[in-house]
Parts: C-alpha cells; sequence; structure tokens
C-alpha cells in the first residue's frame, strides 16, 4: 500500500521587501558580469542560500565561471533533492522498479549523464567527503560510455553476459542494465516518490525527519534555471522540468497557483518542447528526395514575387500506420541493434510533441484565446505525425523480435549474435517502451493507432470552431460598424492549420470546397508592364468579389495581436486549389485555377508545369520517361495549352516597353518535348524547330538562355539515337549544330576594328548581344556533343577551336571596358568570363579523350593560366574561381585551389554546401591543417544554427506563424543535423588531427617560406593520438566529446549505429548548380555514397583506436613470471574493443563499401594490430605467459605479408601512374591508414614492453622478434613514400630551364592563335603561364613540406626497433 506524503512548501523569500533587498544585489552583479560577487552572494553562508532563485542564480554564476559541474550539481540538488514527483511522472519509471534515485537517473537522464561525463575519480573523493553531497554515481568508465550510446550488446562489467546489457545513452533503457548500479548506495542520492507513492528522500536513516517538496513551479525560478540549461544544450533536461512544474500545477492537490503565473509557465512549456524537438534527428532520409524533381525543366525560372504556398498538399493516409507486419522486412540482429538509436529518437520526439499538445490544450482552457487552440490543434497533427513514425519502427521491431524469439530455442542460422546479446536487445527494446516482453508491442500498436486516428479529429474540431468564431466575429464588427473593436477574420494561418487537418485525414474534397471560401487579399501582378492584375484593391482576381485588405493601421495593430493578422492572399489560394484540384483529377478546374495565375504572372515557370500537368499530361508526369508504364497525353489539352500559351504572347508582344518574358515561350519547347516523349520520339524536328526559335529571340538578350533549354537538347539528342546505342548523328542533331555554327559564326567580332573613339550606348549593347549570342551557340555544341558521347570530331566540325575563342575573348575586354572595376564600385561580372569557362571545358575534354600516359601538364596549365587571367579582370566572377579550383585540383596544386577558395569567401550556410569544392582536394594536397580549419568552421556553423533555429522556430510559433515554425524545425531536424557535410568534416577532423601543424593555424599557412627549410614536426604535436604516452587522456577526452552530436568524435558513434552503408539517414545539402558550366566535361565530385563510406569507416577506425589505446593504459604486466589478473575493467574493455572490430569488418564487407587494395590491406593490419592488443591484455583460454607470446607471435606473422604486399602495390601504382598521382595518394593514406597503423605498433610496442618483449629483446624473445621485423617492413613503406613525395615536388621547379620553356611553349601553343599578332596579348598570355607554373611548383612544394615531416618523425621513431640492441 502507498501512503500520501505530506509536502512542505518550496524555499522561497517570505515576502517582496526582502525579497528585493537580497536579490537586487545579485541580479546587479549577474548583470555587470561580476560573476564572483554573485557567487559571495549566494553563498551557504548566506541565510537565503536555501531558496530555489538564489539557486538558480548560483547556478547561473557557477556556470558563467567555467564550472560546469558544479553548477549541474547545485542543478540537480534543485531538481531531485527531496522532491516527490506527481503520479503522472513517477508512472514512467517502469515496471519494478523502487524510487528515490533510480527514479532520479530515469527521469532526468540527459543531466545525469552530464554530470557523470563530467566527473572523474578526484570528484568522487570530494564528493565523499561533502556529506550533503546529493551526488553518489559510480564512475563510468571512458569505454562503457561509448558503449552505451551505441547500444553495443556487452555485459557491463562485473556483470554477466546473461544479465543487463549495455545502456541507451538514455537513462530511459537503464531498466536493461540495472546491474550497473548495484554497487552505488542509495545513501546521499536524491529521491523522489509520488503523491500516490511512498517517498523517498536523502539520506538512509533520516527519511522520515528529511521534508518533501513539490518540483518547481515558480516563473521566475524557472526562468533563471532555464537559462543554464539552454546554454548547456540540456533541452530534454528543459522539458522534464516544465513538464513536472505543469503536471504539479494542475494537480487537483495542489494549492492554487495564480492564473498569471500559471499561463506564463504554459506558454513558456509549449515552447521549450518545441525547442526540444530541434534535436530529433529524422530517421529517414525524407529530404533527399527533394534532389529529385518530376519535371522535364528543373531550371529555377520563377520570380522573386513567387509564393510558397502549396504546404504539404498531400495529405496522410491513416492507412500508412495499419499496415500489415507481414509486409515488414525483417531485421538481422545488428540491424535491430542500430535500429534502438531510432527507436530512442521517436519515443523522445512523440514525447515532446505529446507535452507541447497537452500543455497547449491546457494553455487554451485557461486563456480562450484562439491562438492558443491553433497551437493545440497543430500540435495534435505534430503529434500524430510522429506516432505513424513510431508506429511503423515498432512493427518492424514487433515482427523481428517475434521471429528472434523463436529460434532462441532452435539453431537458425538467421541470427547473427549470440543468444545472450539477441536477449540483450530485446531487453533495450522492453526497457525503452516500459514493457516486460515483445509480446506487449502489438497492444500498444492498437492503443498508438487509436491515438493516430483521434487526433487529426481533435485538431479539425479546434480548428474550425476558432475560425467560425472569428468569422462570426468579424460579421459583427462590420455590421456594428466599430473601428475599434478587436473582431480580426481569420488570420493566413488560421486558414492553413484548418486545411492542414483536413489533408492530415485525406479529406482534399472538403479542403478544396474551403479553399474556395476563403475571403483573400487582392492579387497583385508582376508581368511584363508592371501593372496590376486588378485595379480595384478590393477585388480578388476571381470575380468573387471576395477581396479584402489586411487590417494594420500602425504597429500597435501587430504587437495588441494575438496571434497573425494577414488574411489570406489570392495568389497563394488559387496555387493550393490548383494543387489540390490536380491531386483529385480535377484537371479542368486545375487548369482554370493555373490560367488565372498565369494572367496575373505569367513568367512563373511552376504555373506553366502545372498547366501542361492539368491540361496534357493529367497527373501522369511521374510516368514521362518509364518505359514500363506509358505516360497520358490529352491531345486537346495539348492544342489548347499551346494556344494560351500563344494568345499570352501575342499579348505581351502588344504591350511596348514590356520587359521580355521567357515564360511562354518556353513552355512551347516543353509541349514539343512532353510530346517526343509520350509519342516515342516522334515529334523530334518540331522540338528542334521550337528550340531555335527560342534560342534566336533569346539567346543575344539573356545569358541564361542555355540554362534554360539544356535539359531540351538532351532529350532531341537522345531520342534520336538508335535502339542499338549507335552515336550516328542524326539529321535533326546535324541541323541544330549547324544552326548553332552559324550563330557563333555569325556573331564572332575578332576581326571587328575595336577603334579609338568613344564607344556609344547603342554600339555598347549590340555587342553585348552577339558576345551572348556567340557564348549560346558554342554551349549548344558542346551540349550536343556530350550528349552524343563522340569525342572530339564533333568539336572540330562545329565548335571555334581554343585560340579562336581565346582571340575573341581578348576582344570582348577592348570592346567593353571598365564592366568590372577592380577596386571598389559593383562588384559586376564581365559578359566575355564566359568564354574562358568554355575555353577550360574544351581543354579538360581533350584531355580525357586522351590516353592516361599522355602527356597533359600543357593543357592543364593553359587551362590555369587562362582562368588567371581572366580572374584577373573579372575578380568577382565566382565561377571563375570555381573552374580554376577544378584545373588547380588536377594538378594536384592544393594551397593555390586554397587560396582562390578563400577568395570566394564562403561563409554561413555556403560552409555546408560549398566547402565540398576544396575539402577532398585538401586532403589529396596534404593541407591537413587547413582542412581541419574549414571542418571545424563547418562544425560550428551546425551548432549555432542549431541554437538559432529553436529561438528563431519558437519565436514564430508564438507570433501564430505556425507552420513557418514547423518549416524551421524540420530544416534542421531532416537538412541541418543529418548534414552529409557534417558527417565527413567530422571525420576529416578526427583523421587529420594527428598532423595538424601549429603555424598554420588562423592564417599563417603562407607561400612565404624560406625554401629548403623543413620545419620538425611530431605527430599528434597539437592534438591526436600519437602512440605516445599523453594518449590515453587524450583517448578519454574524445569519449567525452564524442557525447555532443555536432563534436568531431561523435563520429565514433554515427558509425557504431549503423550496421550498413544503407543504414545511414543523411542529407546531401552540396549545391551542385555553382559548377553549370560544366557542359563538356565535369569534375569528379565525391558521390554520397563515397562520402558516407569514407566518412563512417574513419568513425569505425577511431572507434577500435580509442578503445585499443585505453585498452593498453589499464593494462598490469606480469609479477615474477605470472601472467597478471584480469580485472573486470580489463575484461569489459577487451570485449568492447573486440566487438568493435567485428563492427568494422562487417562494414568494410557490406554492399557499396568501395576502397583502394591498399587500403583494405592496411585495414586488415589494423585489426590484426588491435587484435594483438586484447590478447596481450586478457590472455588465452589456457592462459599462461608462454600462451600469450606464442598467440600474439601468430597473429604478428600472419600479418607480416600484407605490409610486403602493400609496398609492391605501392611501388606498382607509382610505376603506373604519372609521379604526382603517386604523390596524392600518400598524402591519401597517410591520415586514414598510415598514422592509425603506427600508433598501434607504438602502443603494441608499448604493451610486450610491459610484458618483458621490449624492443632491446628482439633477438631473444619471439613476441619482440616479430613485432621489430613487422615494424620496420612497416618503415620501408614509409621510405618508399617519402621518395614518392620527392618526386611530387619536382614540376616545373626551374632546376631545368629548357623544360619549363618547353612546358611553356606548349601551353601557349594549345590557346594561342599563332597568325594573330598582337605583343600585348602575347606577352600577357607568356605571364599567366609562367605564373601557372609557379603556382603549381609552390603548391607542391608545400604539399611535400607538410608531408615529409610526419613521414620522417615516424620512420625515425621506428628505427627504435633496430638500434635498440
Amino acid at each position: 500500500m502507498t501512503t500520501k506524503t505530506a509536502l512542505s512548501p518550496r524555499p522561497s523569500p517570505p515576502n517582496e521587501q526582502i525579497s528585493s533587498k537580497v536579490l537586487h544585489p545579485i541580479y546587479q552583479s549577474l548583470d555587470s558580469h561580476n560573476y564572483s560577487k554573485a557567487l559571495k552572494l549566494t553563498s551557504s553562508s548566506s541565510p537565503s542560500s536555501d531558496w530555489d532563485i538564489v539557486k538558480a542564480l548560483r547556478i547561473h554564476a557557477l556556470e558563467r565561471t567555467g564550472k560546469k559541474r558544479e553548477a549541474l550539481l547545485l542543478l540537480w540538488e534543485v531538481l531531485t533533492k527531496g522532491v516527490v514527483l506527481s503520479a503522472n511522472v513517477v508512472g514512467i519509471s517502469g515496471h519494478g522498479r523502487d524510487h528515490g534515485s533510480k527514479q532520479a537517473e530515469e527521469v532526468w537522464w540527459e543531466l545525469y549523464e552530464r554530470i557523470q561525463s563530467l566527473t572523474d575519480a578526484a570528484d568522487l573523493v570530494v564528493d565523499a567527503a561533502a556529506s550533503a553531497s546529493c551526488w553518489n554515481a559510480p564512475l563510468l568508465d571512458p569505454v562503457e560510455r561509448l558503449d552505451v550510446r551505441g547500444f553495443a550488446c556487452l555485459a557491463r562489467k562485473g556483470i554477466s553476459s546473461s544479465g543487463g546489457g549495455a545502456g541507451s545513452g538514455n537513462a530511459i533503457t537503464a531498466a536493461a542494465s540495472a546491474g550497473a548500479t548495484s554497487k552505488t548506495s542509495s545513501k546521499g542520492k536524491p529521491s523522489k516518490g509520488g503523491k500516490q507513492h511512498s517517498s523517498s528522500s536523502n539520506g538512509g536513516d533520516s527519511n522520515s525527519r528529511a521534508k518533501c517538496y513539490p518540483p518547481v513551479t515558480d516563473d521566475a525560478v524557472l526562468s533563471t534555471l532555464a537559462v543554464t540549461l539552454r546554454i548547456e544544450g540540456l533541452y530534454a533536461t528543459l522539458s522534464e522540468m516544465y513538464f513536472q512544474a505543469i503536471e504539479e500545477a494542475i494537480a487537483p492537490s495542489t494549492g492554487e497557483m495564480s492564473a498569471d503565473n500559471l499561463q506564463s509557465v504554459l506558454e513558456e512549456a509549449v515552447c521549450v518542447h518545441f525547442r526540444a524537438v530541434c534535436d530529433c534527428s529524422s530517421v529517414e532520409n525524407k529530404s533527399n528526395s527533394n534532389h529529385k524533381h518530376n519535371h522535364i525543366h528543373n531550371h529555377n525560372h520563377n520570380d522573386s514575387t513567387s509564393s510558397n504556398g502549396n504546404d504539404n498538399g498531400n495529405g496522410n493516409d491513416n492507412g500508412n500506420a495499419n499496415s500489415e507486419t507481414s509486409n515488414r522486412s525483417v531485421l538481422s540482429d545488428e540491424q535491430l541493434r542500430c535500429k534502438l538509436p531510432n527507436l530512442k529518437t521517436l519515443l523522445q520526439l512523440t514525447t515532446y510533441y505529446e507535452r507541447m499538445q497537452t500543455s497547449s490544450l491546457q494553455l487554451s482552457k485557461l486563456s480562450g484565446e484562439s491562438l492558443h487552440f491553433q497551437w493545440t490543434a497543430i500540435a495534435s497533427l505534430w503529434y500524430k505525425e510522429s506516432l505513424v513514425e513510431l508506429v511503423e519502427l515498432l512493427e518492424t521491431l514487433s515482427s523481428t523480435l517475434a521471429i528472434h524469439g523463436d529460434m532462441d530455442h532452435t539453431d537458425g542460422k538467421q541470427s547473427k549474435l549470440p543468444s545472450n546479446r539477441r536477449h540483450t536487445i530485446q531487453q533495450h527494446v522492453c526497457s525503452m517502451l516500459k514493457i516486460e516482453s515483445p509480446s506487449e508491442i502489438q497492444p500498444m500498436m492498437q492503443k498508438l493507432k487509436q491515438k493516430i486516428a483521434l487526433l487529426p479529429r481533435l485538431a479539425e474540431s479546434l480548428s474550425s470552431r476558432m475560425v467560425k468564431n472569428k468569422q462570426l466575429r468579424q460579421e459583427q464588427r462590420q455590421s456594428s460598424q466599430a473601428v475599434d473593436e478587436a473582431g480580426y477574420g481569420p488570420s493566413e494561418s488560421d486558414w492553413d492549420v484548418y486545411l492542414e487537418t483536413l489533408l492530415h485525414q485525406n479529406k482534399k474534397e472538403e479542403a478544396l470546397e474551403v479553399l474556395k471560401s476563403i475571403p483573400c487579399s487582392s492579387m497583385t501582378s508582376v508581368s511584363g508592364d508592371g501593372g496590376s492584375a486588378s485595379d480595384d484593391p478590393h477585388d480578388s482576381g476571381s470575380g468573387s468579389g471576395t477581396g479584402i485588405l489586411p487590417q494594420i493601421h500602425d504597429e500597435h495593430t501587430i504587437e495588441n495581436h494575438v496571434g497573425s493578422v494577414l488574411p489570406y492572399t489570392q495568389r497563394k489560394k488559387l496555387e493550393r486549389l490548383s494543387a489540390i484540384a490536380l491531386e483529385l483529377g480535377k484537371f479542368e478546374e486545375a487548369s482554370g485555377w493555373y490560367r488565372e495565375l498565369l494572367g496575373a504572372f505569367p513568367d512563373q515557370w511552376t504555373y506553366w508545369v502545372g498547366l501542361v500537368d492539368s491540361s496534357v499530361l493529367l497527373g501522369t508526369r511521374q510516368w514521362l520517361r518509364c518505359k514500363e508504364k506509358n505516360s497520358v497525353m490529352n491531345g486537346e489539352g495539348w492544342n489548347s495549352c499551346r494556344s494560351f500559351a500563344k494568345e499570352v504572347i501575342a499579348s505581351l508582344e502588344e504591350r511596348k516597353g514590356a520587359r521580355s518574358i521567357r515564360g511562354p515561350y518556353l513552355v512551347l519547347i516543353e509541349l514539343a518535348a512532353v510530346k517526343v516523349l509520350a509519342e516515342g520520339g516522334r515529334g523530334v524536328e518540331a522540338l528542334r524547330e521550337e528550340i531555335c526559335s527560342y534560342g534566336d529571340r533569346f539567346g543575344p538578350l539573356a545569358s541564361c538562355c542555355f540554362a534554360d533549354i539544356r535539359c531540351y537538347i538532351s532529350i532531341l539528342v537522345q531520342s534520336t539515337i538508335g535502339a542499338d546505342g549507335s552515336n550516328d548523328i542524326s539529321d535533326e542533331v546535324s541541323k541544330l549544330l549547324v544552326w548553332a555554327k552559324n550563330i557563333w559564326m555569325e556573331n564572332s567580332q575578332t576581326d571587328t576594328d575595336a577603334g579609338n573613339g568613344p564607344v556609344s550606348a547603342e554600339d555598347l549593347r549590340e555587342r553585348r548581344k552577339k558576345l551572348r549570342a556567340y557564348i549560346f551557340a558554342v554551349q549548344v555544341v558542346y551540349c550536343v556533343t556530350a550528349e552524343l558521347g563522340v569525342g572530339c570530331m564533333t568539336l572540330q566540325l562545329y565548335s571555334p577551336s581554343i585560340p579562336q575563342m581565346t582571340s575573341e575573348w581578348h576582344t570582348s575586354l577592348s570592346f567593353l571596358p571598365g564592366v568590372a572595376p577592380k577596386d571598389g564600385g559593383q562588384k559586376e561580372i564581365l559578359p566575355g568570363d564566359e568564354i574562358i569557362l568554355l575555353i577550360t571545358q574544351y581543354l579538360l575534354f581533350q584531355i580525357s579523350c586522351e590516353s592516361p600516359r599522355k602527356p597533359k601538364s600543357h593543357k592543364l596549365i593553359a587551362a590555369a593560366a587562362l582562368l588567371e587571367q581572366a580572374m584577373v579582370h573579372s575578380p568577382y566572377n565566382p565561377h571563375l574561381k570555381i573552374a580554376a579550383i577544378g584545373v588547380y585540383s588536377q594538378l594536384h596544386a592544393a594551397y593555390r585551389a586554397l587560396s582562390i577558395y578563400n577568395e570566394l569567401g564562403v561563409k554561413q550556410i555556403q560552409l555546408d554546401s560549398c566547402s565540398y569544392l576544396i575539402l577532398p582536394l585538401l586532403m589529396r594536397g596534404g593541407l591537413y591543417t587547413s582542412a581541419i580549419e574549414i571542418s571545424s568552421s563547418i562544425l560550428r556553423l551546425h551548432g549555432s544554427t542549431s541554437k538559432d533555429v529553436k529561438d528563431y522556430a519558437s519565436k514564430s510559433f508564438q507570433n501564430g506563424y505556425l507552420l513557418k515554425a514547423k518549416e524551421m524545425v524540420t530544416f534542421q531536424r531532416e537538412k541541418m543535423r543529418p548534414s552529409l557535410q557534417l558527417l565527413y568534416s567530422k571525420g576529416v577532423v578526427m583523421d587529420c588531427a594527428a598532423l595538424m601543424k601549429a603555424s598554420d593555424l588562423n592564417g599563417g599557412l603562407t607561400s612565404n617560406e624560406p625554401k629548403n627549410n623543413v620545419p620538425a614536426v611530431k605527430l599528434g604535436e597539437v592534438r591526436g593520438l600519437s602512440g605516445g604516452d599523453g594518449d590515453l587522456a587524450k583517448a578519454e577526452k574524445l569519449t567525452t566529446d564524442a557525447e555532443g552530436h555536432f563534436n568531431a568524435p561523435s563520429i565514433i558513434h554515427a558509425a557504431a549505429s549503423n550496421a550498413t552503408l544503407q543504414d545511414f539517414v543523411f542529407s546531401d545539402n552540396r549545391d551542385m548548380t555553382v559548377n553549370y558550366f560544366e557542359i563538356l566535361y565535369k569534375n569528379h565530385r565525391l558521390t554520397e555514397n563515397e562520402m558516407t563510406s569514407e566518412s563512417l569507416m574513419r568513425g569505425h577506425i577511431h572507434g577500435i583506436l580509442v578503445r585499443a589505446v585505453m585498452l593498453s593504459g589499464v593494462a598490469k604486466g606480469p609479477k615474477k613470471g605470472k601472467v597478471p589478473k584480469c580485472s573486470d575493467e580489463m575484461t569489459y574493455r577487451c570485449l568492447s574493443l573486440v566487438d568493435a572490430i567485428e563492427r568494422l569488418n562487417r562494414f568494410s564487407m557490406g554492399h557499396g563499401v568501395q576502397m583502394h587494395d591498399m587500403e583494405k590491406q592496411l585495414l586488415q593490419l589494423l585489426c590484426a594490430l588491435c587484435q594483438t592488443v586484447a590478447m596481450i591484455v586478457t590472455g588465452t583460454e589456457n592462459d599462461s605467459m608462454t600462451e600469450r607470446e606464442k598467440t600474439v607471435v601468430s597473429i604478428i606473422e600472419s600479418v607480416q605479408p600484407i605490409v610486403a604486399s602493400v609496398r609492391d602495390a605501392f611501388k606498382s601504382y607509382a610505376d603506373n601512374t604519372i609521379s604526382d598521382r603517386s604523390g596524392t595518394m600518400v598524402c591519401q593514406l597517410l591520415p586514414d591508414r598510415i598514422v592509425p597503423v603506427y600508433i598501434l605498433i607504438e602502443t603494441t610496442a608499448t604493451l610486450f614492453d610491459l610484458f618483458g618483449w621490449g624492443k632491446r629483446k628482439r633477438k631473444t624473445k619471439p613476441a619482440a622478434g616479430a613485432l621489430a621485423e613487422l615494424a620496420l617492413s612497416f618503415r620501408d613503406l614509409l621510405s618508399d613514400m617519402m621518395h614518392a613525395t620527392s618526386l611530387f615536388r619536382a614540376f616545373g621547379d626551374g632546376s631545368n630551364t629548357t623544360d619549363a620553356e618547353s612546358l611553356i611553349k606548349r601551353a601557349l601553343d594549345s590557346i594561342c592563335d599563332k597568325q594573330r599578332e598582337d605583343a600585348a596579348s602575347n606577352r600577357e598570355d607568356y605571364a599567366a603561364v609562367r605564373r601557372a607554373i609557379n603556382e603549381v611548383s609552390v603548391s607542391r612544394s608545400m604539399t611535400t613540406d607538410r608531408v615529409d615531416p610526419f613521414l620522417v618523425d615516424m620512420w625515425e621513431n621506428l628505427g627504435s626497433f633496430e638500434n635498440n640492441e
């Protein structure tokens, strides 16, 4: 039986006068950042030190002074000491769990884990001496901390394998490993009870005398504590704190809280829970589907006034949650383990949304504000979405666990893990779900499905009521003519929420009718003449007479109104009407609405696409290029759509002075292309004619003309290629090429006399038109050539030669002076810059068509020289710089590429979208410190964005822009947190940490270094593991830092949480559109698969490195020839290392993981050395010193041939490639494989020395001899690599003047017209080529100077295996 506990009021000021007297000086100290004084005023000697508000202020002061652990311990005391929770909160502690300390660990799991991660042995000694300490948790082993986060299926220290498994990182899962805290005394721990449960408090025998308190409910205390929690990123703790406060405030037995205080707490609670949602990463690759468009035309051809009104037009069918279990794929045990983090995330997500919904509901009942009812409605929908995801995962888990349960008593081969591990996984699942056995998952899902069905109906009821009430108040206001009365009608946000509630229930017909009835503001046109679509501001443009204006008089209208006051716009209304009608198959209505939109916005490309879909394709665009299923083409609709486009064109042409609009003309090409695709290639002639007509009209006018028709040229060429795949040029393609050739020949200005007189504005415009037409025509030829894949023959026949284009560019400089001022002024670009990009493409394409062994440096140098020239004349053109980075990448000139990248000024979100241009090159170029700096800036960007999004989304939500707030949260959850570039940056930082050069930090990387002066640097001198004495402390620090999602070491957890490459959830945010100029030749970029594979492999490697180092750190040497006793700590760390090796091997053999042969062999060597470390520390089954030595010798001898094989493979690679490629291979292997192998060799040597098998005994001890032979063989590999880097430096160093001049001559011959005598241009070209050669030479020297010192350092250290006799 349980008894009700009498609660004492929480410590607080007795009255306002005393409160002001005590708190005012503290606030003044904090405001002036005098935290030392604030700590004195809040010390325990102060009579007010027990007040909650004083403790909260002291917590803030401690955190600001860097005493984080002390601050969090005091916070733990405030939240848990003597606190008795309500029955609702106690109910989450699970079945069969006692209260008190264990309950505190579960409820405040995030805070508990943070304090535990900050605690070391010295802290425990101090805590034990402090009688008043409320913290008595065990010291968590660093290796165990790694495994807890990754749900490793290992027995904890001192616990048998059949006992509790490893924790989950969330104290909710602690039930599966209750034995982990069995050694911990409950004395001195915080305790809790429930209002309907027996309470427990601090102190064993003093429980009966200790006071019991309710949770903190005071608004000021909560807000003060929230400041510290937000700074520390403890949003789960913040959510729990407000949840408990509200549960206490609304409990029937609680004393009355003031309505203002309760409303304030409720409002903040809703936003707190909403912020916590941002930290729940997406568990599916949702955002990646956005990269694939269904249109033929993917060009973003819209104007600046377009509206993003199509918000989730597709309703979520409730049937998604009702899918049959039999349709779910059954997971292997390893895949099942990797699903546990997803389960944890979804449980947290549903918890936050549920709390958000209940808090909003309580708030709406208290305030009666329509905004708060809308909060409840939208939170209900979001809660439903999270439940659908959770049920889908539970379906898979349920079916898998059921099968695994049946196999527990069989010898089935499907399970890959031992039965006890399978049982541990099952315990994790049951613990997180608070159930006794997997059989309870099905009943739980039934309850969740009932909620899924109920929540949208509740949201619809609330939202519709608010909309109708606002409409009624508006009508009353209008009828009473009360101008000052607050009788605003439903806002845009109100209607959006109502529509969402309908669409979530798949009530699209009802949503369509609601949309039709919405009164709207007028739709203003941005057509060619700048006129308005309607002269009457009250006319909606649809003839319905429902137009309204926003009722905003001044700033007080917005400040004094709760929620948004902006009405629905007619444009957004028509967009949503047409989109929903198209989904419903009401094509005629959708077509009419799209026509109405196009009447006002004829250049909005998305509207034209919608018109084609509704009139021509009838919603079957997805089948347009599908061979298995043909799309539908409505011939009558095709004619109607074409006629409408021509009417719009005629209307536009009648308007004098109207700006040129491309949309109506472009849709004629779209219609022709649709006909070609839908009718199996017929109508190609019409498509060519439309393309030519469009090019003739807009080629001279718009620089984006080629981008508009690029996809249609591809359709034209591909439609004419024969079924046998032959690339013979068809008649229509030939006509297109001849047309393009005639254009560039007619518009060439090379032979035009520039003259010395002034140029009129009209002449300038005409020259610009000719230049654009010339560029456009060459782009068309390039595109056709690339699509045909016929080599350089087509270019020679139809494209101008490289010298001709070079002359054309020089001419454009003389014709168009002063367009891009170099110092100050507008940062414009020269129109002739595109010619340089075309020449570069031609040169790179020629190289790609030639034999790999044929010399190509002169053409690359020529391309680099032209780009350098162009960047001098047009310093603000980013595409010239991006092209130059690509060329210098092929020249392996990383430093010059980095300098150009820095000139781009990439910052903020561009770091995530554009840093892919340089990061892989820095790794291949040996500029490891620069790679770390850029990667670290990406990590900082994501960390700051996570905080900013929480604040901005919360403010947007409070102001009534609910769907915009959700967009921000979705952006953070589905785009930023799972960013692929973020993952790659983590791997780069971890790999390059040991190779960091302190002098290169903060802009220290410069080419003005003395030659032949290689500074002596040591491996791991700044950061990273190095195989030395300090590795143990560094490894422990890495395990602590790995807890932060935006810290580089967290990649270890990312690798451990994904069984295969396909399991990883990512969002590729790279902006590939900046490479639009790559037509003929596309530079190699890492694919999504390559980036993921490389990054996760780095995570796995560093996972085993850290575990191996920490295992060696607790090893004990033999005493008197007897093997050392293996402690629980040593046993656990060994099991963890072996488990990590198994995960690495499974991942490396998985589908999609691609590695070079040398990488595979070195990976085998890594794993063997780790196994050696494990064997040395823990021994064999028949353990003795002799047996251990025999075992490790056999392991080492088995991998000695691997080093020899790697040496042979490297020599073969160097012999079969040019020297610069072998140098880049060294730069790539050094951080990825060489340094980890070296660290493990040194770690193994340290262990050998501890066991009496040191380097000096290489001739007397077999183990020492085997390791020495392996180390010296590896040293020879380092010698080979140093030789390769010496050849890498040899490019263009000026030592051979004849060769340098020959290279210059061949480069100039590639780009210059020999018949043209222009001394100034020739001198400029010569200087540019000479500069490019110098840049490559300097860059390669800098690469060698940053790689050689580390190779030399390792080579010299490994020499100790030979010299120590």
